[in-house]
């Protein structure tokens, strides 16, 4: 059990059985799904699947500051994704409760405006992460609306929008973008906690990853749906090679330290062949072959890359090209690093 379920054996018992019946209640009323919630309370610590100390580095260099994001209005970044139309842009999203609302930036985190998405139908209930990808010739921006801190909503969304185009225009710091498509998805064995989508280019499908103890699993659904009924989403691929927090993370980082090792992003590179996981410690990176499945990938230790001493590091992309990742984080003001990918041999970026 949690250490933190633990905890509540401290308190007085009267205390205990509120907390327990407004839980109760709250869940009756808005229809979640209370099984899922039990999963989500009773998953066990487990031992480390992979030693930290056996893993390669990636040949990725340190992080480099590049600047702060601008934007006042960008509060708790949640999501990154590197435009799919120019080499100089980047899209960030903000956690739930925030406005509905897209933000441009340039590399070097300098405010580019926002875009407001219709709220009366697409509001921001619990954001988490965003991705880039093109279909069929054109450039998409998709936000997963998939958080779920208890796990216990019976459907989340995805909402895609085509990426809109800058211009000088005073419009840009306010301006209105429809959405291309959107649907509600459930996960084929109950409600999931989630905050990492990516799309593969390759296959056309959108990954999500859940935000669990070990094994992980990788979820598989469209890029669109194909009806009225929500979409579901396939298990297709185990994660249980990410090292677990040690002794000496919880003891440095107390309560924090239990969750150092949770995915909060995930992006796929350019050409379908990396998939880079972030936690709160490190990032991951995953490969695979052309035409191999994703499966096999993720079954194979990962590499490590160092990523920012950031408070709460939870949104991650690759640029257009594929050679840098960019990192930023919840805290405000939010740091914005780019981790340049290296030549193997030489050390120098590529």
């Amino acid at each position: 059990m949690r250490r933190w379920l633990l905890c509540l054996l401290g308190l007085p018992a009267a205390l205990i059985a509120c907390l327990i019946a407004g839980i109760l209640a709250y869940a009756l009323w808005q229809d979640r799904d209370l099984p899922g919630l039990w999963r989500s309370f009773g998953r066990d610590d487990r031992p480390f699947t992979v030693d930290p100390d056996s893993l390669d580095r990636a040949a990725f260099a340190d992080p480099v500051f590049v600047g702060t994001l601008g934007s006042p209005q960008i509060s708790e970044a949640s999501g990154l994704a590197a435009s799919s139309r120019r080499d100089d842009l980047l899209w960030v999203l903000n956690d739930g409760g925030h406005p509905a609302r897209l933000y441009p930036i340039a590399l070097n985190g300098s405010d580019r405006g926002s875009f407001v998405l219709p709220e009366e139908v697409h509001w921001n209930e619990d954001w988490e992460d965003l991705t880039s990808f093109v279909w069929q010739g054109r450039s998409y921006l998709m936000i997963g609306d998939v958080g779920d801190n208890f796990a216990w909503h019976r459907t989340r969304r995805l909402i895609v929008v085509e990426e809109p185009e800058l211009s000088q225009s005073a419009a840009d710091w306010a301006a209105p973008v429809e959405v291309a498509w959107s649907f509600e998805f459930r996960y084929e064995d109950g409600p999931r906690d989630c905050e990492s989508i990516a799309v593969d280019p390759a296959s056309e499908r959108v990954l999500l990853l859940e935000k669990a103890e070990p094994p992980m699993t990788v979820y598989e659904l469209p890029l669109r749906s194909s009806g009225s009924e929500p979409e579901v989403a396939r298990a297709i691929a185990v994660v249980d090679t990410i090292p677990q927090p040690t002794r000496i993370d919880r003891k440095m980082h107390g309560f924090r330290g239990d969750w150092l090792s949770r995915p909060t992003a995930l992006d796929v590179s350019p050409d379908g062949r990396e998939a880079v996981v972030l936690t709160y410690k490190y990032a991951y990176r995953y490969t695979r072959a052309e035409g191999e499945a994703w499966s096999t990938a993720f079954a194979r230790v990962p590499e490590f890359i160092i990523v920012p001493p950031t408070r709460q590091a939870e949104a991650m992309s690759f640029d257009r090209t594929g050679r840098s990742l960019y990192v930023t984080s919840e805290q405000q003001p939010s740091p914005l690093f780019r981790i340049d990918r290296v030549s193997p041999h030489s050390g120098q970026p590529q």
